[in-house]
């Protein structure tokens, strides 16, 4: 079919709007031989948008260009050469994960790379991976950590996964996952376990009721905590002890089980002896008491080496005189609502000799005495410091945010809401000011990312220092700052404050060997009475870009 000037200027036009609306980068090149006839490098014909900004040129300066005076490392690496194979032999370039260090911005970069012969042009599409490489690289370690991690443990643990009938039910699980530990208590290797029901490997797990309560853990979300569980063998008619923890995960389950049937064995002898129970106690690396009501009547050795009291110093004192006073009424409410046969877990801080507090996870249960009686109770305290001060420290992280310290999105948006609440309550005013960086991205292009986040940690603490003692300041994007002034008195004075603000960030910095000026757009407004967080957060953006498409380094106010 032949095909009109009209219509090939239509058809060429439309190719040029497909290729310029790829997201990815794109370019037809030409090959460039030498007198004998050898490809020695190529020539830009054309550019997409992104190829233009990943080569950090414009497409003048794209075009007529020879792909050596852009990126002569091709020849190195060999991808000069692939190209040329591909014009000679017409077979295209699938590669994906192709490392390659590029020499714009620096540093080792990984693509997926497309290339395919047009004559003796070629079409070249590549997308930057490096992030999902790397993302799929921890991911991985990630799991190998954690199935390395289930293996050293001494206690068999599973995944099980829920099948279920027509209706929904559940009426069975399927293996999914097993540690070395879970494996050879059953006497079947990883690979014959996974991919099993479980009724079919332990069919007695639905006549004792552990199926319904696996199921009600999968359908309501709430773990279940069992401790000297007893499980009757149908073969022998003997009985195993088992503590156990079942905890949902998505439409399965966590579960990690220990025989203790010798420990329940043990536990009952010693009930019969008093100078046993002492020995163990004594010797316990753990507090051990023995409690009537909450008056001690005895205390182990433990409690001089972790609180420096001297046992006969606590008793006849109340448990409640050496807890925190914070977590008293938590003690009193559960000690009030317990049976006296319970077993009991809490959590909470007893106060050491020097005045200090220190947290312990506290396992209460009955004091049987010889004669079978209940005698109080016993309980067992560990010192639990450094994991409370560990998931102390994991929940800070997870509000702050890692390059600068500032809140990080997540926790800004849930002060705010707060603030809101509370502002509806009180009729106080709430300004939102929202600040971007200007050219941050021409001192990492220009200084390196290095260079980029010391700025940003500059420019982090000059905010953060400068606004008053119950503003807010967050990073919320790459180089975006969100501050919440709480309490003005209307736009004018919030205007004001984020001038100073964006006065303090324009003062120049020493950065490593360099002094550097940045500037920032800055977009101010009010919250209305019962208006949404995100539509005051979207009217403030809106005034910052009206400052930087107004000439940057300015406050507009809304």
């Amino acid at each position: 079919m032949d095909v009109g000037a009209d219509d090939q200027a239509a058809l060429r036009a439309r190719l040029q709007a497909t290729i310029d609306s790829f997201l990815d980068p794109h370019v037809f090149i030409e090959a460039v031989r030498d007198e004998s006839g050898t490809i020695v490098d190529f020539v830009y014909l054309d550019a997409n948008d992104a190829a233009c900004t990943y080569n950090s040129r414009t497409r003048q300066e794209m075009i007529g260009a020879r792909l050596m005076e852009i990126l002569p490392g091709h020849a190195a690496s060999g991808i000069l050469a692939d190209y040329a194979r591909v014009v000679e032999t017409g077979e295209p370039i699938i590669v994906d994960a192709l490392p390659y260090f590029n020499e714009i911005i620096g540093e080792e970069r990984q693509s997926d790379l497309r290339c395919i012969r047009v004559g003796e042009q070629l079409s070249v599409t590549w997308r930057d991976v490096t992030d999902r490489v790397a993302a799929a690289e921890s991911a991985r370690l990630d799991r190998e950590r954690l199935q390395a991690t289930l293996d050293s443990m001494l206690d068999p643990h599973v995944y099980l996964q829920a099948v279920r009938d027509g209706d929904g039910r559940i009426i069975d699980f399927i293996y999914e996952g097993a540690n070395d530990a879970a494996c050879a208590y059953n006497g079947v290797a990883r690979e014959e376990l996974l991919g099993r029901r479980l009724l079919e490997l332990l069919p007695g797990q639905a006549a004792v009721g552990l199926l319904a309560i696996y199921a009600e853990v999968v359908d309501t979300g709430r773990p279940a905590v069992m401790d000297d569980f007893l499980y009757p063998l149908d073969a022998d008619g003997g009985e195993i002890w088992f503590d156990m923890r079942v905890t949902r995960v998505g439409n399965g389950l966590s579960v990690t089980w220990r025989d203790v049937t010798d420990r329940h064995e043990s536990m009952s002898v010693l009930a019969d002896s008093e100078a046993r129970y002492r020995i163990l106690a004594e010797n316990a690396s753990d507090i051990v008491a023995h409690l009537r009501g909450a008056s001690i009547v005895w205390v182990s050795p433990a409690v001089t080496r972790l609180l420096g009291w001297d046992p006969d110093e606590l008793i006849g004192l109340l448990a409640t005189d050496i807890i925190h006073p914070d977590e008293v009424h938590d003690l009193v409410e559960q000690m009030s609502t317990r049976l006296p046969s319970e077993h009991s877990r809490m959590r909470f801080r007893l106060r050491a000799r020097n005045g200090a507090f220190h947290w312990f996870d506290v396992l209460g249960a009955p004091m049987i005495g010889a004669d079978g009686v209940q005698d109080g109770r016993v309980a067992a305290f560990r010192l639990v410091d450094d994991e409370v001060a560990a998931q102390a420290a994991l929940e800070q992280r997870a509000r702050q945010d890692a390059l600068t310290g500032l809140v990080n999105r997540q926790e800004m948006f849930e002060r705010v809401g707060a603030l809101f609440r509370r502002s509806s309550r009180t009729g106080r005013e709430i300004a939102m000011v929202f600040c971007d960086i200007d050219d941050l991205k021409r001192v990492n292009d220009t200084f390196g990312h290095a260079a980029g986040d010391e700025l940003l940690r500059m420019v982090a603490t000059r905010m953060s220092t400068s606004v008053r003692g119950g503003d807010v300041v967050a990073r919320i994007g790459g180089d975006e700052m969100l501050v919440v002034l709480d309490g003005v008195h209307d736009l004018e004075q919030a205007a004001e404050l984020a001038n100073k603000l964006r006065a303090v960030v324009a003062e120049p910095a020493l950065i490593g060997e360099q002094w550097h000026r940045v500037t920032m757009s800055v977009g101010v407004t009010l919250a209305a009475s019962g208006e949404d967080v995100d539509a005051v957060v979207a009217r403030a953006d809106e005034a910052m870009y009206t400052a930087k498409h107004g000439g940057r380094d300015r406050v507009v106010a809304v």
